[in-house]
């Protein structure tokens, strides 16, 4: 009896995944080949970050060992994307230090050790260590807003006036999460979906911010924050999901 609960269990959890996935995938489809040239390269870019993404975040929610892999391919595609979109220090971030981050994470997961159902074993953030975290985001918030507003955007010939202060504050800021994060996954702390909750909230704040600008007007750029602005929003049911799974005993 008890068995066929577990199963069953299981079931709806596969479910929900399937859910999240579809849903990410035909939204994003749909205004990806009825707004946007097919034949352009950052539609088969967008649409590789789609798939690979969303199965990305399932496999590390579900504390998979080879998470790691699939989130390395996947940096590379979505900083990428964020190049394209304006948000310089998330490009800079996923392109650059996350798949260093994560080459680590995958070294580091190995040498812990898995538990019997070859998943990541997983520890708990101290007080302290919660007062060090705070104090490195708003470090890495300051450097990467400086970074991005003062160097990047005179290096790439793009004009201080075409980009708001705001998205310059929230793209440091959701960097800085990421990279913190990832960390976490890294050396396997619970709290690591925590951190992708409040991520993907700034993002979908973000985003929205963004697509108000643009008012009325139609394009590739207005079309790829929007479907930005779908991933954000499933990786955010998902990250709830990953504070489920993280949480729970090994």
């Amino acid at each position: 009896m008890k068995e066929n609960l577990q199963k069953n269990k299981k079931i709806k959890v596969n479910w929900i995944e399937i859910i999240l996935f579809l849903f990410c995938t035909i939204a994003s489809s749909y205004f990806i080949f009825s707004n946007l040239d097919t034949n352009t390269w950052d539609t088969y870019l967008i649409y590789a970050d789609i798939f690979i993404g969303v199965i990305a975040a399932l496999a590390l929610s579900k504390r998979y060992r080879y998470a790691w892999i699939l989130l390395l391919i996947d940096a590379c595609f979505y900083g990428s994307v964020m190049f394209a979109t304006g948000n310089y220090a998330l490009a800079i971030v996923n392109v650059i230090i996350i798949p260093i981050i994560l080459i680590f994470a995958g070294i580091n997961w190995k040498k812990e050790g898995f538990t019997k159902e070859k998943l990541i074993k997983t520890r708990k953030l101290n007080f302290w260590q919660g007062i060090l975290l705070v104090t490195i985001i708003a470090i890495l918030t300051i450097g990467l807003g400086v970074f991005t507003g003062y160097i990047v955007i005179d290096l790439i010939g793009v004009s201080n006036d075409d980009i708001p202060i705001y998205q310059i504050a929230l793209d440091a800021f959701s960097a800085s999460i990421a990279v913190i994060a990832f960390s976490f996954s890294m050396m396997r702390y619970r709290e690591t979906f925590f951190l992708y909750t409040i991520l993907n909230t700034v993002k979908i704040i973000m985003f929205c911010l963004l697509l108000f600008s643009f008012g009325g007007q139609e394009g590739s750029e207005k079309t790829t924050l929007f479907i930005s602005l779908i991933l954000a929003i499933t990786y955010f049911f998902n990250a709830l999901y990953g504070i489920f799974m993280w949480n729970k005993k090994n």
